[in-house]
């Protein structure tokens, strides 16, 4: 949004500036959704934590709409600290600086964040599982570094924050940690205007010291709220991100529309300072970056033509409150906000300062896959590593092909070497693994689809020691793929049979139907045999028309589903 010049006004917030009669429809507009959400319900697709046969019976309560509390909460906060006011001018202003000063724009460290999670249950639904913690920081990942695979050139000031997520490695206390707490609370919800799960005194947990982790509680949420966070210049008791169990990540227990982890990133948003892209406002408030077109409400679903403003609006912004699947970006101009933070003197500073990932402020290392200090070498020579003795491979290559499983990675040779060893991780995890081989080409198996993955290469010289290792390379594996050629074959009465032409690489299908065009919880079916694409579906009404979808299961995960497909249930 543009209008910085009005704005600049008052700094702390879009929403002090908003009128008594926007607050009260807020309110009414919030109540009017809490009523709705209640009554709706919505089966959750549970990849990993439930056997296949607990898959078909798990329904979890869910909501329509997006609905977020920041804004609520930094207006809460606001009128109950007073001195809060002048830490949110002051980090406005920071803010409108980085807006405008190239030179402060112009760092391209790339900040890398330390997450803690803090899992508060009450039922071992809402205990997720570590997998599901880790897909949602891999949204983050990808989001925040714009390698999301539904990123699309179509707004043309989409960006890459050069903002990263890792969970800690080290706990305050200087111990190992997996970076995940877990808490058994006996609070069936909490309710988001007290932050009970953030205090251990009142069934939640403390968290740890805020100015070197990002805390991210996920828990049980009351009032149909998928999350919320506290915004830069709030109380450390309280500060960090809060996501619903059933909306933190994309497997397990992530419920559809809302299952592919952009509540995480919204919410993360929030915590390094975006507002609401319609500024919590009608036309004429902003949220404080210039390259946002203007809007005057939120989207819902995903409403890609909408205007407002004179403008179309930009629902695919994750600050928006679009579904998970049609949000894909950040802007140049929320980019800049957001590292207005993180950048030295900034209110969040103190995370990329932090060695709870690990690392101590990003200095030179003789492991971190760059030329830097005094090294002669990628992490070789100069006066504190090894020095450099053979070089590494050149034109390292990655062929994805259609395994979305497996890559074929090759190299040019290095004269008088033999032996290489490649070396390969999910991006942002610790543990690398390593391969030692003869030759210039190697297949790796055992990859999850629609990943980021690091690759580095060296070289075993002809005295026995070894290259320095070339720098880090990423690549995404290929997607599992969707069934093709659905097709329905009546059997009798009340029996159909769904087919379709089977993917290579599956080993498992699961097929939903239900009766066409209703908001019914779809029924689900699973194939456990990768030769068995087609399943027989039971019990259908008479003469009633039913849609089913098909997705494929490959190594650990499914992938996209199968456009619908239709058939009638006639009475033979």
């Amino acid at each position: 949004m543009n209008n910085i010049a009005t704005q600049i006004i008052s700094f702390t917030s879009p929403a002090r500036i908003t009128s008594a009669k926007s607050i009260k429809m807020k309110n009414l507009w919030l109540v009017c959704f809490v009523s709705v959400a209640f009554c709706l319900l919505f089966t959750a697709c549970n990849e990993d934590n439930f056997s296949p046969e607990e898959l078909d019976e798990i329904v979890e309560q869910h909501v329509h709409n997006r609905t977020c509390q920041s804004a609520h909460i930094l207006e809460r906060q606001l009128l109950e600290n007073p001195e809060m006011h002048e830490k949110r001018d002051q980090i406005e202003q920071r803010a409108q600086l980085f807006e405008t000063d190239d030179a402060l724009r112009s760092v391209n460290t790339v900040y890398t964040i330390p997450v803690v999670v803090h899992v508060v249950y009450k039922t071992s639904a809402q205990n997720i599982s570590e997998a599901q913690i880790q897909s949602q920081i891999d949204v983050l990942n990808d989001d925040f570094r714009r390698l999301n695979s539904d990123a699309n050139n179509n707004w043309s000031q989409a960006a890459d924050t050069q903002i990263e997520f890792c969970l800690a490695t080290t706990d305050p206390n200087g111990n190992p940690t997996t970076g995940i707490t877990r808490t058994s609370t006996t609070k069936s919800s909490f309710n988001p205007d007290l932050d009970q799960m953030k205090k251990t005194s009142q069934g939640g947990i403390d968290p740890w010291n805020a100015n070197e982790y990002l805390n991210i509680w996920v828990c049980n949420i009351s009032d149909g709220v998928l999350g919320y966070a506290q915004f830069p210049g709030g109380n450390l008791a309280t500060d960090g991100v809060v996501v619903g169990y059933q909306y933190f990540g994309t497997i397990g227990t992530a419920s559809a529309p809302f299952n592919l982890g952009r509540t995480g990133t919204h919410e993360v948003g929030h915590y390094l300072n975006l507002y609401h892209i319609w500024g919590d406002g009608p036309c004429g408030q902003d949220d404080m970056v210039t390259d946002t077109p203007a809007s005057d409400d939120a989207n819902y679903g995903c409403s890609s033509n909408h205007s407002s403003c004179g403008s179309l609006d930009m629902v695919q912004n994750y600050m928006d409150y679009s579904d998970d699947a049609c949000m894909n970006l950040f802007t140049t101009g929320q980019k800049n906000r957001m590292r207005s933070v993180l950048a030295a003197g900034g209110s969040r500073s103190g995370l990329i300062n932090s060695n709870a990932c690990g690392s101590s402020g990003g200095g030179p290392t003789c492991s971190d896959g760059v030329q830097n200090g005094d090294e002669t070498g990628i992490d070789c020579g100069g006066s504190n590593c090894a020095p450099c003795g053979c070089t590494f491979p050149s034109n390292i290559q990655v062929d994805l092909g259609t395994d979305p499983n497996q890559v074929t990675v090759s190299w040019n040779p290095v004269s008088g070497v033999s032996q290489y060893q490649v070396r390969y991780r999910r991006s942002l995890t610790s543990a690398w693994t390593n391969i030692t081989i003869t030759g210039t080409s190697k297949i790796i198996t055992n990859l999850t689809q629609n990943k980021v993955y690091d690759l580095r290469i060296r070289s075993k010289c002809a005295d026995g020691s070894w290259s320095s290792m070339s720098a880090i390379q990423k690549f995404r594996t290929v997607i599992c793929e969707a069934p093709t050629n659905l097709n329905a074959v009546q059997l009798n009465s009340n029996k159909v049979r769904v087919e379709w032409s089977a993917y290579s690489h599956a080993s498992k299908y699961q097929i939903f139907y239900r009766i066409e065009g209703s908001d019914n919880n779809w029924s689900r079916k699973v194939t456990y045999n990768p030769d068995m694409n087609f399943r027989v579906l039971s019990n259908l009404i008479p003469y009633e028309s039913y849609e089913f979808k098909v997705r494929s299961w490959c190594e650990d995960s499914y992938g996209p589903f199968s456009s619908e497909s239709y058939f009638t249930n006639i009475t033979q």
